[in-house]
């Protein structure tokens, strides 16, 4: 049998662990923005874009935007 990683453990309320920036492009990210219109949005360069993504994925257990959107959705459905 094989020894695979652990998941990540996720945050239940993870914006607290989140910057106000971070959380700002996690809106954006939510509403399907790309990271070239997130970039533009702020005025900051497609790799300081990305190194926020890669930041927000860390800290809240994500690997990608389609993890991320089924857990934005399911966190949705859980609230109503």
């Amino acid at each position: 049998m094989e020894n695979f990683p652990k998941k990540r453990k996720r945050q239940k309320n993870v914006s607290k662990y989140l910057t106000d920036r971070e959380v700002e492009i996690s809106q954006l990210l939510m509403r399907g923005s790309t990271n070239r219109e997130i970039s533009k949005k702020f005025d900051i360069s497609y790799d300081t874009t990305k190194n926020h993504l890669k930041k927000i994925f860390s800290k809240t257990g994500i690997s990608s935007r389609a993890e991320f959107t089924i857990k934005v959705f399911r966190t949705i459905l859980e609230i109503r």
